[in-house]
């Protein structure tokens, strides 16, 4: 196994299109990968609750009754709300004729 994969002293190309994404095909970016019998956490929780219903309920009760830890945990499930940032940013003159005029070449052409 250890002959399949990548020496990390070699350099490989890897092929991204324009949004930066590696076209298929490409060497791994973890040849090594996740190794075998890691088991998460989350996938421990959800045994221990499948096995013992009460457990949970109980779980979830105590959770009902604090509202830090009930928001935590719905943060959790559904993500934080989004939130406007302020941000008062100067850009460089080049950058902001660049953005306007677009690129150009050395004849002039865009």
């Amino acid at each position: 196994m250890v002959d399949e994969l990548v020496n990390a002293s070699e350099k490989v190309e890897i092929k991204r299109d324009e949004k930066g994404r590696i076209l298929p095909g490409q060497h791994s970016l973890n040849p090594a990968g996740k190794p075998l019998g890691t088991i998460s956490i989350m996938a421990e929780i959800r045994k221990i609750f499948r096995e013992d219903p009460e457990h949970f309920k109980e779980y979830v009760s105590e959770i009902i009754k604090d509202n830090s830890l009930r928001r935590e945990i719905i943060q959790q499930l559904d993500g934080k709300p989004r939130q406007p940032i302020d941000m008062d940013v100067t850009l460089p003159q080049t950058l902001i004729d660049l953005i306007k005029h677009g690129a150009t070449d050395k004849t002039g052409d865009t």
